[in-house]
């Protein structure tokens, strides 16, 4: 009977630490939702200060051909918008992987909790 009751209180510690795990993991994936969240805000505008930057250029050109100065400075603005386009589709792309191992992990540790509530005489290592 001790011995049951052992078993019981092992899967129950058991479960209850993966259900905190996975408290924690799903907590981190909606960290992660949030900022990738704020790249894409950030993404969309940038993209408005290109569009803008290229209206810009074309206006100028149109009106004066002679000033490549202003143009120059449009130019560089655009590149540097397009880099930071570029470092916030990095990291972006770097939320999505740690998404997806969090994923992965919760998968896991939800199989695990399965595993514990229909076999809980079964010992998991």
């Amino acid at each position: 009977m001790e011995g049951a009751i052992a078993r019981i209180t092992k899967v129950s510690s058991e479960t209850m630490q993966s259900m905190d795990s996975i408290f924690k993991e799903i907590s981190a994936m909606n960290d992660s939702f949030k900022i990738i969240h704020q790249a894409v805000e950030e993404q969309s505008v940038g993209g408005d200060q290109i569009l803008q930057g290229l209206k810009m250029i074309h206006h100028m050109t149109d009106q004066v051909q002679n000033e490549t100065g202003a143009i120059h400075q449009e130019s560089d603005m655009i590149h540097k918008e397009v880099e930071s386009l570029k470092s916030i589709s990095h990291e972006v792309k770097g939320q999505v992987q740690e998404m997806r191992l969090a994923s992965s992990h919760i998968a896991g540790l939800m199989d695990k909790a399965k595993a514990l509530v229909h076999n809980p005489t079964t010992e998991k290592h």
